[in-house]
């Protein structure tokens, strides 16, 4: 799917297809929606992580602990 942005021959030369500020923008997009959406999978994660420790037993044979 990416061979259509650049190629490389034989030789080892390597070639960029298409506009480079198009591909550069399309970059720049993708880090911006990474950064974007991880605020919403850090949420995530510290949601299942606070749920666990507030059941999570960790000494069931001390008497009185459940």
């Amino acid at each position: 799917m990416l061979a259509r942005f650049s190629y490389i021959d034989k030789e080892g030369t390597f070639e960029i297809r298409g506009n480079p500020k198009a591909l550069y923008l399309t970059m720049v997009e993708i880090r911006y929606q990474i950064i974007a959406n991880s605020g919403h999978v850090i949420r995530r994660a510290l949601i299942v992580g606070v749920r666990y420790a507030v059941c999570r037993r960790q000494f069931a044979t001390i008497s009185g602990s459940r």
